[in-house]
């Protein structure tokens, strides 16, 4: 990540405030999303997962985890079967 953690920790806090204005009688669901290229950072999850809480929204947890070929179509963004699992992810949340 070239963005200091601190710094984007606090842009995506800037970015979630608005969201919660702006929808303040919405859910918000937000995931830990940081792979692409074989490569994940744990400082980026960290920062969604705290900063998700700030705002009081739902951390639904990482999708990391979703890195099989036939979940993304170029080792970073979400296949069709990716988009499936993630919403899969999305409402199990709902569930808890």
């Amino acid at each position: 990540m070239s963005t200091p953690s601190e710094a984007f920790s606090e842009q995506l806090l800037d970015w979630l405030e608005i969201l919660r204005a702006d929808f303040s009688e919405t859910n918000i669901y937000v995931t830990g999303t940081s792979y692409c290229g074989n490569k994940s950072n744990d400082s980026v999850v960290l920062a969604q997962r705290k900063q998700s809480k700030n705002i009081g929204a739902f951390y639904v947890g990482s999708t990391d985890k979703l890195v099989q070929q036939n979940y993304r179509y170029d080792d970073c963004h979400f296949s069709e079967k990716g988009i499936k699992a993630l919403a899969s992810l999305i409402a199990a949340s709902w569930i808890k």
